[in-house]
């Protein structure tokens, strides 16, 4: 009858093999963990500048729609406007 060795349970901390392994494991996930954080920073990035953008545009089209309705007699320093310019002489407006 062959006689079997029992594993050796109370060993205390981790051999180098062990150590290297479990370094090379974490590794390999760290390296498929950063290239989704620059992909989820860069889309946060965009997602911000397209609301800026359709702020912008918004802006454009309320100032257009309010400048070729006619609705608006004065210039945005609240001078009236005189001639192709927009200005009256003298005024002061920029």
């Amino acid at each position: 009858m062959l006689m079997f060795r029992r594993p050796c349970f109370n060993r205390r901390g981790m051999t180098l093999i062990e150590l290297v392994i479990a370094m090379a494991i974490l590794a390999i996930m760290a390296s498929m963990v950063l290239p989704l954080a620059e992909v989820t920073v860069t889309r946060n990035r965009e997602i911000e500048l397209r609301r800026a953008l359709r702020d912008v545009r918004s802006a454009l089209d309320l100032y257009k729609k309010i400048m070729t309705s006619g609705r608006r007699k004065e210039n945005i320093c609240g001078h009236r406007r005189i001639g192709l310019s927009g200005r009256t002489a003298g005024s002061g407006c920029r």
